[in-house]
C-alpha cells in the first residue's frame, strides 16, 4: 500500500514565503508609488497657490505699506500648503517674473525687479513660482537597489505661472 501526502502542509510552509514576496515585491512599492505621486500633487498645489498669490501681490521684491511682496507671498503660501502633510520638504523656493514680447513671442526671465516700467502694450508679465522638493515613501521597502520614490526620497520640481495683476509693482 502507498501512502498519499497531503498537499495542506506543503501550502502552509510555502505560505510566508508568497506573502513575503506579494507585500514586499508587489503591494508596498504600489503603495509608496500611489503616495509619492499624492505628495508630488502637494507640492503642485503649493506652487499652484503660491504663484496666484504672487501674481497678486502690489510688489515684486520690497513690501510696501505693510503688504508683502510676491516673493515673501510666494515663500509663505508654499509654507503654509507643504505644512498641513506629512512627508513632504520643501529645499528651494525660486519666484521669477516672465516677459513675454507681443509681436516676437519672445520669453525673457529675470529673478529681480524690473529695471523700468512696464509696458503692456508690447509685454505680458507673468509671474513663476518654482519648487524643489522631496517626497518620501509611505513606507521604505527595504530592496537592495535604490528606487526614488519606494526606497528613498523622490527629488521632484514643481513650478507654475499666473499673469501678474499689477505689472507697475514689478519695478520695486
Amino acid at each position: 500500500m502507498s501512502k498519499r501526502r497531503n498537499s495542506n502542509g506543503t501550502a502552509t510552509v510555502e505560505l510566508p514565503f508568497v506573502l513575503w514576496f506579494f507585500f514586499f515585491l508587489v503591494v508596498f512599492p504600489m503603495l509608496d508609488m500611489a503616495t509619492a505621486g499624492i505628495r508630488i500633487t502637494i507640492l503642485y498645489a503649493a506652487a499652484h497657490t503660491a504663484a496666484i498669490s504672487a501674481s497678486r501681490a502690489h510688489t515684486f521684491l520690497a513690501p510696501l505699506e505693510e503688504k508683502k511682496s510676491a516673493i515673501q507671498l510666494a515663500q509663505q503660501r508654499t509654507v503654509d500648503v507643504v505644512s498641513s502633510f506629512t512627508g513632504v520638504k520643501v529645499s528651494k523656493i525660486e519666484t521669477s517674473i516672465i516677459i513675454t514680447n507681443l509681436e516676437t513671442l519672445t520669453e525673457s526671465k529675470t529673478n529681480a525687479p524690473l529695471t523700468k516700467t512696464a509696458d503692456v502694450s508690447k509685454n505680458t508679465y507673468q509671474i513663476e513660482v518654482i519648487i524643489e522638493g522631496t517626497t518620501a515613501p509611505l513606507i521604505a521597502v527595504p530592496l537592495p537597489v535604490r528606487i526614488d520614490g519606494v526606497t528613498h526620497p523622490l527629488s521632484v520640481k514643481m513650478s507654475d505661472r499666473q499673469y501678474c495683476e499689477n505689472p507697475q509693482g514689478l519695478t520695486i
